[in-house]
């Protein structure tokens, strides 16, 4: 089969046109697969051309246009690239171009003449991967108490915040093929403390407020509202975060000669269950101490929130409070 090629001599102002001899019809292929490692799903690709003539050795791929690789044909007139990476697809989403061919002259241009081949595909989609711990705020907890009359007589409402960020990816569907892309998940843990004066132990409500972005553009993707379980999973093999174990106080006036003072200390671990092995454990122990300076007299009570998130769907599985055993 005889193929007709632009050398890089040059007689005048016109390329030197030479005769190579292809070993075959050339042709390219690619291929692709998706691989889970420790978890996390992996692209591979890899792009082959074959029957190409041997000289000259130079070879250029293209996709959609863009040089991907160039590199010098084998003796047995094949070529090809590959790569890979975590998530997916790996062009991107939608139809792709591959061309590949002799560059004769270095231009890394497909010029008339150079031997050339090419085909069309379309990316696969490895993912959506797990969501991973982000970065959150050196102090992402706050708290404040106010104090008004109602018709049961003084109530006293304490609001604990508390934030983590999650870095997660979304699918996005078109009309053409799907892809993931990265977003931002905010996920605030809000613990609501309502006491009044005639009541025997204090109502601890929880709830959930999870918003999503768009981590390229910041785009507000949309946010939801939820009440976790209140049965906590068994857990083992806790490690504690390195934090700051922030803690949070403050005082309110109840009727005249008598004070509240609330304190939150916030501890995170991280640990295992039987069948999701990436858990954050929020454990926020509250102390509160009620004072009547009056009568100097003191009352202090110890409770404990604690909150179970799963890192791989940045959720809140569940959040209960409870008192703690005497040491």
């Amino acid at each position: 089969m005889l193929i007709v090629i632009a050398s890089v001599g040059t007689y005048g102002i016109f390329p030197v046109i030479s005769i190579q001899k292809a070993q075959a019809a050339p042709a390219v292929n690619v291929s692709q697969q998706c691989k889970t490692v420790n978890g996390i799903k992996w692209f591979e690709y890899t792009i082959s051309g074959s029957g190409w003539p041997a000289s000259p050795a130079r070879g250029v791929v293209l996709v959609d246009g863009m040089l991907s690789q160039e590199n010098a044909f084998s003796t047995t007139g094949t070529m090809g690239s590959s790569g890979s990476g975590p998530g997916g697809p790996g062009f991107g989403a939608g139809p792709h171009t591959v061309v590949m061919f002799h560059d004769a002259n270095g231009n890394q241009l497909l010029d008339p003449g150079e031997v050339s081949a090419s085909t069309t595909f379309t990316s696969i989609v490895c993912g959506p991967n797990p969501c991973t711990l982000g970065y959150s705020s050196i102090d992402p907890t706050d708290m404040n108490t106010v104090v008004t009359n109602s018709s049961e007589g003084v109530k006293i409402k304490t609001v604990h915040v508390e934030n983590e960020v999650f870095q997660c990816q979304t699918q996005i569907n078109n009309t053409k093929s799907k892809a993931f892309w990265p977003i931002i998940v905010d996920v605030s843990i809000y613990t609501e403390i309502i006491e009044g004066i005639k009541q025997n132990q204090p109502v601890k409500t929880f709830e959930v407020v999870t918003c999503k972005k768009n981590a390229t553009s910041g785009e507000l993707l949309g946010c939801k509202k939820e009440i976790p379980r209140d049965k906590l999973q068994p857990i083992s093999n806790c490690i504690q975060f390195p934090s700051t174990l922030p803690v949070k106080m403050n005082t309110v006036v109840i009727t005249p000669g008598v004070v509240k003072t609330i304190q939150a200390q916030k501890e995170v671990f991280k640990c295992d269950t039987p069948s999701k092995p990436s858990i954050v454990k929020d454990v926020t122990i509250f102390t509160e101490i009620i004072e009547n300076l009056s009568e100097g007299t003191v009352t202090k009570a110890v409770e404990v929130a604690i909150c179970i998130k799963d890192i791989a769907s940045a959720k809140v599985l569940s959040c209960k409070a409870t008192m703690p055993s005497a040491l």
